[in-house]
């Protein structure tokens, strides 16, 4: 499957919750790394979306590794499942890994891996993340994190994955924006300021506001003051869904407006997570021709409220 890297400056949020441990910043070390020309902070350098030491001060044994997931946002429904391919090589010698790891989500308990052993072949390995259930008595949190561990040493994590959000499959609120809401030449861009509340600020955009750069690989937009836009390779763009990180996510919103929390005003203080859709991507010798998209991104704050946004968007190129 071809990977369509896209860096959306629209709004939808997400960060690990409930987590016993503190969360790693973007740019610190172990924190996936910031858009712009200083990824991370000190001496790490950006490696697989990640800020670490460089590798020539890793030890003979340091692993890297990359998590590909299928689905970022899944129903807390204790069925659900989403595919993980996990890659790891050597930090030092870039040598595929064939050994043996453990996956378990993190908080400890939030839903089970199948297999929690897995074996890497040629460094890629693979397993499905089965969530709890909403309401469990145990609780169920919102975001969750998939750690990688060695064998010998199981609760000492490694690596983790980009943050999953699980909703509530209960949840009725029905967004004004959806993968069917734009028409061509429209677009939409709807914020909740809180998951918890069934209310959502609604803006539209025109075709003329969407901005492709085939130079830097960036789709942009501007709308109700917010910016929002993804990094697109629009000479490999294929329709399908697509997992967005931190890593693939840039957000200035408009915080008169909206009462939003700090964290989540911008990419810079906030983690990300969500699915990017494409519906439809024409391309020909001239370039990109038509794109139909949909986003759905969300982000936790420190004190626990979840910012939302969804956007849809219907490009067609000028004549």
């Amino acid at each position: 499957m071809n990977r369509i890297f896209l860096y959306i400056l629209l709004a939808c949020l997400g960060l690990s919750a409930g987590c016993d441990e503190a969360v790693r910043q973007p740019g610190e070390a172990g924190g996936e790394c910031r858009l712009g020309s200083e990824p991370c902070t000190g001496e790490l350098v950006c490696r697989d979306g990640l800020c670490q030491a460089d590798a020539e001060d890793a030890s003979p044994e340091a692993l890297e590794i990359k998590f590909t997931i299928s689905d970022r946002h899944i129903p807390a429904d204790g069925e659900t499942e989403t595919v993980l391919l996990i890659q790891a090589q050597n930090a030092v010698s870039s040598e595929a890994f064939d050994g043996v790891l453990i996956l378990y989500p993190t908080p400890y308990g939030a839903g089970r891996m199948e297999p929690g052993r897995v074996t890497f072949n040629d460094g890629i390995a693979q397993a499905v993340y089965v969530p709890c259930r909403s309401g469990d008595p145990v609780g169920c949190p919102d975001f969750v994190t998939i750690s990688a561990a060695r064998p010998e040493a199981p609760r000492v994590p490694i690596a983790s994955s980009p943050a999953i959000r699980l909703f509530n499959p209960a949840e009725t609120f029905e967004s004004a924006v959806s993968d069917t809401a734009c028409a061509p030449g429209e677009g939409k861009l709807a914020l909740r300021p809180d998951l918890t509340q069934a209310e959502e600020s609604l803006s539209l955009f025109s075709a003329s506001s969407i901005r492709i750069d085939e130079d830097t690989n960036v789709l942009s937009v501007r709308s109700g003051g917010h910016q929002v836009g993804f990094r697109f390779d629009a000479s490999n763009a294929t329709s399908g869904t697509y997992g967005l990180d931190t890593t693939d996510v840039s957000v200035a919103l408009n915080s008169e407006s909206v009462n939003l929390p700090t964290q989540c005003v911008d990419s810079a203080g906030g983690n990300w997570t969500g699915n990017l859709k494409v519906m439809n991507a024409t391309l020909n010798e001239t370039g990109l021709q038509a794109l139909s998209f949909f986003c759905e991104i969300t982000c936790l704050s420190d004190d626990g409220q979840t910012v939302g946004i969804r956007a849809c968007g219907n490009y067609v190129a000028a004549e």
